[in-house]
C-alpha cells in the first residue's frame, strides 16, 4: 500500500504548499469581514455612553439643577404677573422653604398688630406695588 517514504513526502508537500495557500486565502477572505464587525461594534460602543463616566454624571446633575431653577423662575414670574394683575384669588405659592414674597423685613421681627374694635372697618388690602422695594 503506502510506503512510509510516500507518506512523509505527502506531508511535506502539504506543509509547504497547501497550508500556506489556505492561510493566505483565509486571511484575505476573512479579514474584511472581521474588520467590519469590529467597526460596527466600536460604533455601537460609542453610541452608548458609559454609566460610570463622572463627567456625564456631573452634567446630568447640572441639567437637573438648572431645570429646578427654571421651574422656580417660571412660578415666580407667574406669581408676580398674578399680583400685578390684581386678581382676587391667590395662586398657590411655590413649594419649598424660603420661596415666595417676603412682606416683612428680615430683621424686623414678628409684626405687632394693634387690637381692633368690632366697629372698626377691616384694614385695606395691601397692593403689590407697596412692596416692590423689597423685591429689588
Amino acid at each position: 500500500m503506502w510506503a512510509p517514504d510516500d507518506i512523509i513526502g505527502l506531508i511535506v508537500v502539504l506543509a509547504i504548499l497547501v497550508v500556506p495557500a489556505l492561510a493566505f486565502t483565509a486571511r484575505f477572505a476573512l479579514k474584511p469581514m472581521v474588520e467590519s464587525m469590529l467597526r460596527i461594534r466600536d460604533s455601537l460602543d460609542r453610541e452608548r455612553a458609559p454609566a460610570d463616566n463622572p463627567r456625564l454624571t456631573a452634567l446630568e446633575e447640572r441639567v437637573a439643577g438648572m431645570q429646578e431653577m427654571l421651574d422656580r423662575v417660571v412660578e415666580t414670574v407667574e406669581f408676580d404677573a398674578h399680583l400685578r394683575a390684581g386678581r382676587g384669588a391667590r395662586p398657590p405659592l411655590p413649594a419649598g422653604p424660603g420661596i415666595g414674597p417676603r412682606l416683612v423685613h428680615p430683621g424686623a421681627g414678628p409684626a405687632q398688630r394693634p387690637p381692633r374694635s368690632p366697629e372698626a372697618p377691616p384694614p385695606p388690602v395691601a397692593d403689590a406695588a407697596d412692596y416692590e422695594e423689597e423685591y429689588q
